[in-house]
């Protein structure tokens, strides 16, 4: 079971300064941030928390279509970064 967690927001991204970009916009938004650079880090990540949201780099290493559809990424809601 996950803990639901409503100030949460996963970041999914493998460039350091784009990951940088989004902790520090959404900390100035009042989220906690979770930064991790590939599927298997969110995943791992997925298994135990339950973010408000998940921001990810649709081409992240380790997080293809299959990933996606068998994890706990399904129940949280998605934002595909550009």
């Amino acid at each position: 079971m996950s803990l639901l967690s409503t100030d949460i927001v996963l970041v999914v991204e493998p460039d350091l300064v784009t990951r940088e970009t989004y902790r520090r916009a959404l900390s100035g938004a009042g989220f906690r941030v979770n930064l991790v650079d590939d599927g298997g880090a969110a995943v791992s990540f997925l298994e135990q928390y339950r973010p408000a949201a998940v921001v990810f780099d649709p081409g992240v290493p380790q997080l293809n279509g299959a990933t996606r559809s068998s994890s706990p990424i399904l129940s949280t809601p998605l934002s595909a970064s550009p």
